[in-house]
């Protein structure tokens, strides 16, 4: 599972959670949660963009 709205919309949806922990799980804050992680990675990411930007890549060799 990749951590998208969407794939998490279709876990929901197709009950996949029930099914993997085999028991009743509660799903109803899932999405505002996933919404909350979504926006917390992208401003890392946007942050990391920000700090590379202008700095050679290592060759790592």
């Amino acid at each position: 599972m990749h951590a998208t709205r969407q794939c998490v919309a279709t876990a929901v949806r197709k009950r996949a959670f029930h099914r993997s922990f085999r028991t009743a799980v509660t799903t109803d804050d899932l999405e505002q949660q996933l919404r909350v992680l979504l926006s917390v990675q992208e401003d890392e990411h946007q942050e990391s963009e920000s700090e590379a930007h202008g700095k050679p890549m290592s060759a790592g060799r």
